[in-house]
């Protein structure tokens, strides 16, 4: 009697798995043709694991009496496998046909930590050998299988995955550290087992290249993690309301197979989980994954079809896939497509998903090698907030790193030399995004295609999003927005990069429609217009764009209100650092304004700056500062020569300050001499043996090149870094005008990772030893005019940081302009580099006069192959030089002459225009890389270079694509 009534519960079973769940109405309006789906045929048999032996204890190994129950109804023809309430601990299950595992409630299904329970299969593809532990949860080649309930299935992933120690807590990796594993040599990476043999395999591809035979692979098994659970080649799918978490590689895996339904699971990761993506769908046709969530370490939702060439044999693509009413809650992305997408991805709509504190939303990721096509893909109805990176991401040049850990590292498209296209060239066209709201990202969007196929025909339609920075657009072809609306702190909300036919209509950027506040650069620009404005950049635009920098510069504002020094104490000839210091203090805790230095001389130590504080010298006002280097502590966070460290403060230093200035015609006067600050640097002595001081230099030098920790390095007194006059430290919003500057210990004025910093009519005067003028290092927006400079080395010297530390920041300068200056005297007149570690875009040097016997080189930039960094955009325009030493134009990959090293520099894009010479050694050098060309388009337009006095006018090398156009060197027509 019981077993008829377990057969007729079964059959009631069968007959709602069959007839109750519809899935019809998720298939409605679909914007593709795709079949109705085919749910499991589940026969009525019905059995419980305790039937078979089975004890739910959490200590009795259950491996044989599943494998028993699983085989008893696949000989009945299938049926229904229920795990009742309890902990239920086995080694891995192989699913049959027509069989479904139904976990009740508070059943928990937790697989052995146990790695040789997990036997290793194996296949040969074009010549790769490929190994792999079965999965927890495995089928090959079945059909009609269903995962149900309302229990838990867990993978016992801890015991399994690498940790990896930026990734834990401090007591974490302590914990870790207890148990039984072993750290990679590094010490940044903690392996469950202990044993080095992963060093031999290639564990994220799980391509084993060093053993071939069972017996010699057995040895690195530890090494290949399996997934939670894999589906190959298996056809009519329901996995239904279960939680699937902790898994040791990807959570679920289905491959090959079609007439998949996920519905109301929840797929669990640690956050921090390597390779710990959520649902991966692998060349599977007719996919509904509707009503689930997710919260993992790794891409959540993650459409694939194969890797290279494999895939691209293989020829079977993804398709015919529906994700609906999901949310994601953590994971590298959202919905992800790529980036193993060689054997293509057609026919996708993903529509009414959430997505929450995700590193990106929506991410499409492929690169050079994985050729395969995707189309046809519709985003409908997202709705992101707290998205760490992009909301909308495409990235062609994807090489496993995270979005965040490569949020900085795109644009590389801009080459030069556009390798052809061939079967390994990816192609992503045909997506329409539409209605996907994004509260709070990284930045607004990324699109960065390949220049040799674009990405191409995609449309955004009603999108609103929020973010720290704009969007970019890089090597993208018919690109339409309709209704799209971007805020940003971005001064620059929309940038587009060699793109053609990109059109927007009812675009708004920081509540402008104007497009007057979106760049277009590249040469290969075609029918880009925005709000009916044909936005497409020539020659003649680049200007236009430096005058809309200039008007997107935010200025400083103060409450009209003076503070003066003499009301707090100060007294002329005095030392007046106290007063200064409550002066500044009062005036901040009002709300800002002056603090005013009336006419006469003080003294004064270092003086820091304060939000909303406006110091301001009258004229006759001569501010001298001490020469005792105590008066400089504490040392303060700062960078020397390009290097993080703490040091001595600047004699006026403001850290991580808003609407500070400098103003007035006074004077500040560092006293610097051969007798005080200069000496540090030291002397050659007649026998030119040098005996510059410099422990403390090379202390930070080698601490910068072992990468030790900022809080280790510390230079006092004994260390002998001279500080910079003035610099301001992760500042916003700067000013510096009128006054005049002289004999300062080391760089007169520093911007240092600084945004909209401006520098106005004021007067550098010092010619000791490393007497840049301005040194805006890691800076954005700055605006130096109507300055006079008379330096001991560059006038304005353009910077992003130096080696390792440049490139950990990797933050570039971008959007420097320096207009109507005179540079009497320097090194250069302005220069870009060497510290150019992180880069530099976009600076414009216009109507300025440069004319000293001593001066160098006028315009100089100036890297090498340890440094690294990329320069692109330097226009100069209207340059009168009367005399200069060497050449106008000095462009030098091999600086401090380092012929070899691992980070390539690239310079392109190096314009100049109406630029007049009356005397120069040389009309231009470029020295680049005799065996590469790592230097791009360089241009001179109508330019006039006389006198020149070495009978070879030029020196290039390592260059390509260098123009004269209506230019002469000594009255000659320079071809």
């Amino acid at each position: 009697m019981k077993r008829f009534i377990l057969y007729i519960l079964c059959w009631m079973g069968w007959f709602v798995l069959s007839a109750g769940n519809d899935y019809s109405r998720f298939l409605h309006h679909l914007p593709f043709d795709m079949p109705q789906l085919q749910l499991p045929d589940i026969p009525g048999n019905r059995i419980s694991l305790t039937e078979y032996g089975g004890v739910g204890d959490g200590i009795t190994l259950n491996t044989e009496c599943f494998r028993e129950a699983i085989e008893h109804l696949s000989a009945k023809g299938g049926g229904t496998l229920v795990v009742p309430t309890g902990i239920w601990l086995t080694g891995p299950i192989r699913l049959k046909s027509h069989i479904e595992l139904h976990l009740e409630k508070n059943a928990l299904l937790i697989f052995t930590s146990d790695f040789w329970s997990y036997p290793s299969r194996s296949t040969f593809f074009t010549e790769v050998f490929y190994r792999q532990l079965q999965s927890p949860i495995s089928a090959y080649n079945e059909s009609d299988i269903a995962i149900t309930g309302e229990g838990v299935i867990d993978g016992s992933g801890q015991d399994w995955r690498p940790v990896r120690k930026n990734k834990v807590t401090v007591d974490e990796w302590e914990h870790l550290q207890r148990k039984s594993g072993v750290l990679n040599d590094a010490g940044t990476i903690w392996y469950p087992m202990a044993d080095d043999v992963q060093r031999y395999a290639r564990r994220e591809e799980n391509i084993i290249h060093k053993y071939n035979t069972p017996d010699e692979w057995v040895r690195l098994k530890d090494y290949v993690r399996p997934e939670l659970m894999h589906l190959y080649h298996c056809e009519r799918v329901l996995l239904q309301g279960v939680t699937f978490q902790n898994s040791p590689f990807w959570n679920l895996h289905p491959e090959l197979c079609k007439h998949l339904i996920v519905d109301g699971v929840c797929v669990r990761n640690p956050w921090n989980s390597q390779n710990g993506d959520g649902l991966d769908i692998e060349s599977c046709q007719n996919v509904l994954v509707v009503q689930s969530t997710f919260d993992v370490g790794d891409d959540a939702v993650c459409i694939k079809s194969g890797r290279n060439e494999a895939g691209r044999l293989r020829g079977m693509p993804a398709k015919n896939v529906v994700v609906e009413d999901c949310t994601v809650f953590h994971g590298h992305g959202g919905f992800v497509v790529g980036s193993e997408m060689s054997g293509g991805v057609h026919s996708i709509l993903v529509r009414n998903c959430k997505f929450l504190n995700t590193d990106t939303g929506l991410r499409f990721k492929s690169n050079r090698q994985r050729g395969g096509h995707v189309s046809d893909i519709y985003i409908q109805n997202v709705y992101m907030c707290g998205i760490a990176a992009e909301p909308i991401l495409f990235d062609m040049y994807y090489q496993g790193k995270s979005a965040v850990e490569a949020m900085e590292d795109a644009l590389k498209g801009s080459m030069e030399t556009i390798p052809p296209v061939t079967e390994k060239t990816p192609k992503f066209d045909h997506i329409h995004i539409s209605d996907v709201h994004c509260y709070q990202a990284g930045r607004a969007l990324l699109f960065d295609g390949l220049p040799e196929q674009n990405i191409s025909d995609i449309t955004l339609r009603n999108v609103t999003i929020h973010a720290v920075e704009g969007g970019v657009f890089s090597e993208c072809t018919a690109v339409r927005m309709e209704g799209v609306t971007i805020q940003t702190n971005d001064s620059v909300p929309l940038k587009v990069y060699n793109s053609k036919r990109l059109t927007g209509n009812r675009v708004i950027c920081n509540g402008d429609r104007i497009a007057k506040n979106i760049w277009v650069k590249g040469n290969r620009n075609e029918g880009v217009t925005i709000n009916d404005i044909a936005l497409c950049e020539r020659e003649s635009d680049l200007w236009k764009y430096c005058g809309q920098v200039a008007g997107f510069i935010q200025t400083t504002s103060f409450r009209n209100q003076d503070y003066v020094i003499s009301h707090y104490g100060a007294q002329k000839n005095q030392n007046i650092t106290e007063s200064l210091k409550a002066a500044i203090q009062a005036c901040h805790t009002d709300g800002g304004g002056r603090v005013v230095i009336p006419k006469g001389e003080y003294y004064t130590a270092a003086i820091h700056l304060l939000s909303n504080v406006n110091l301001h010298l009258e004229k006759g006002a001569v501010l001298r500062f001490l020469t005792s280097p105590e008066d400089y502590l504490p040392v303060v966070v700062s960078r020397w020569e390009g290097v993080d460290c703490r040091t001595l403060s600047p004699l006026i230093y403001a850290n991580g300050q808003t609407n500070v200035a400098i103003t007035g015609a006074g004077t500040l006067d560092g006293q610097a001499s051969r007798d005080n600050w200069w000496s540090w640097k030291g002397r050659k002595s007649s026998s030119e043996q040098n005996t510059e001081a410099k422990v403390g230099k090379d202390k930070l030098l080698w601490m910068e090149q072992n990468r030790i920790s900022l809080d280790e390095r510390i230079f006092s007194v004994n260390d002998k870094l001279r500080p910079p006059f003035i610099q301001f430290y992760r500042c916003n919003r700067v000013l510096v005008e009128g006054v005049t500057i002289i004999r300062s210990p080391f760089w007169m004025l520093h911007p240092l990772l600084s945004k909209n910093v401006i520098v106005r009519g004021v007067k550098f005067d010092s010619h000791g030893p490393n007497n840049d003028g301005c040194d805006p290092e890691s800076c954005e927006n700055v605006l130096i005019e109507s300055c006079d400079f008379n330096n001991g080395d560059d006038c304005v010297a353009i910077k992003s940081g130096k080696n390792n530390d440049g490139r950990t920041w990797n933050l570039p300068s971008r959007n420097i302009i320096v207009r109507n200056c005179i540079m009497r005297d320097g090194h250069a007149g302005v220069a870009v580099g060497s510290e150019i570690s992180g880069s530099c875009y976009d600076v414009w040097v216009r109507d300025c006069v440069m004319d000293s016997p001593s001066m160098d080189r006028p315009l100089r930039i100036k890297s090498n192959a340890l440094r690294g960094g990329v320069v692109d955009g330097f226009y100069a325009r209207d340059i009168r030089i009367g005399e200069c030493k060497q050449a106008v134009l000095r462009l030098e990959l091999q600086y401090e002459r380092v012929q070899s090293g691992p980070y390539n520099p690239v310079f392109r894009n190096i314009y100049l225009e109406n630029v007049t010479c009356k005397k120069s050694s040389y009309g231009i050098l470029i020295e680049g890389f005799e065996d590469r060309i790592s230097i791009f388009n360089v241009r001179l337009k109508n330019c006039r270079l006389k006198g020149i006095q070495t009978p070879e006018l030029n020196k290039i090398v390592g260059a390509e694509k260098v123009e004269f156009v209506n230019t002469t060197f000594n009255n000659k027509s320079i071809e």
